[in-house]
């Protein structure tokens, strides 16, 4: 139930619900509530972890639970391996949505690159035994799912960067 569901995030982490753009637009014709309980819930992960997340983010409707499946795994991941500043960048092309999340972290070798999508694959250890490598192969399978790409490279700001595509859901 998105409205329990909304309820419930704002308890825990203020929602901006004036809209997309800075955390003091007033245009609340533009409010795009999993898009912006999104962009809090990566913020206050991130925060925990000691990094933080900024946005880039310019649609004109808002995203579905694929997408949110997609940006909170790669940003995730990046503060879990060590980044301190992660950007997600979001845009619209026809039915697309076109995704970066670049960070300032220690980045992937070579060897890692090609098995990240991997499952069960994780670079970090696992201390509590239950397992990692889940994320990013989600991620893998919810991208072309939809018709989508996802590649990974070195990021401008240093560290890995995420390049996605995905068929937006009508």
């Amino acid at each position: 139930d998105t409205q329990d569901a909304l309820e419930y995030i704002d308890e825990v982490v203020p929602v901006r619900t004036a809209g997309v753009g800075a955390p003091d637009s007033t245009d609340s014709s533009h409010h795009l509530p999993l898009l912006d309980a999104t962009t809090q819930a990566v913020r206050a992960e991130l925060h925990e972890l000691g990094a933080q997340a900024s946005f880039d983010l310019e649609l004109d409707e808002d995203i579905d639970d694929g997408v949110v499946t997609v940006i909170a795994n790669l940003c995730r991941n990046a503060g879990e391996a060590g980044a301190s500043q992660v950007l997600c960048t979001l845009r619209e092309s026809d039915s697309r949505i076109i995704g970066l999340v670049d960070d300032d972290g220690p980045g992937l070798d070579a060897e890692a690159s090609g098995r990240i999508f991997a499952p069960g694959f994780s670079s970090k250890a696992d201390p509590s035994g239950l397992g990692r490598g889940i994320g990013l192969e989600l991620v893998r399978r919810t991208v072309t799912s939809r018709r989508g790409t996802i590649e990974v490279g070195a990021s401008r700001l240093g560290g890995s960067r995420f390049a996605f595509e995905i068929e937006r859901l009508r």
